[in-house]
């Protein structure tokens, strides 16, 4: 590797470069977490509803 101060005199002072770590064939992917529910209690609103509002638009807002 060469001398970053200067690039035309190598330094043995670095080390060489380190191999790219490749993963390992044998490992398994993450289990599954536990203790999560597979689906959302039944009092969460739909994602596009905010609280409190039913259909998403406040009151003082009227087409």
């Amino acid at each position: 590797m060469a001398n970053p101060g200067n690039p035309g005199d190598p330094d043995t002072g670095f080390p060489p470069p380190s191999p790219a770590r490749t993963p390992e064939p044998q490992q398994t992917p993450l289990p599954e977490p536990l203790g999560i529910p597979d689906s959302e209690p039944d009092d969460v609103p739909p994602a596009n509803e905010p609280l409190g509002i039913p259909g998403g638009m406040p009151p003082e807002i009227v087409p």
